[in-house]
């Protein structure tokens, strides 16, 4: 796995108050499901409407940091397609203009744990 793509993922985990695991083969995930945005068939056009920096390597690197940690942990990963379709209706119904940083935030705050 690419370092920065680790780095990236580390970062989500912190960011959704999941820190590195307490000691290694603690399960505190346990029972519980973490979503991920997914994209259909990884389309790089899709990654690229969300993410302009990023690719479909470096998402799938980074995704697979996260999967290993939560498995690791004990937990689930739910994958949750979206695409720049479900952002359009998105945007309609709350009636706000389209950023890049609402882009951002539309795919990286619909993942969370349950």
């Amino acid at each position: 796995v690419n370092e920065d793509a680790k780095d990236a993922g580390d970062a989500w985990l912190k960011a959704f108050d999941l820190p590195p695991a307490p000691a290694p083969g603690v399960k505190d995930l346990k029972g519980r499901v973490v979503k991920l945005c997914s994209f259909p068939e990884q389309d790089n056009e899709a990654v690229r409407f969300f993410f302009p920096r990023r690719s479909v390597p470096f998402l799938n690197d980074m995704v697979k940091s996260i999967r290993v940690a939560v498995q690791r942990r004990g937990g689930k990963i739910q994958r949750v397609i979206i695409t720049p379709q479900d952002y359009a209706l998105y945007l309609q119904r709350t009636g706000q203009s389209d950023t890049d940083a609402l882009r951002f935030q539309f795919a990286t705050l619909l993942p969370h744990v349950e």
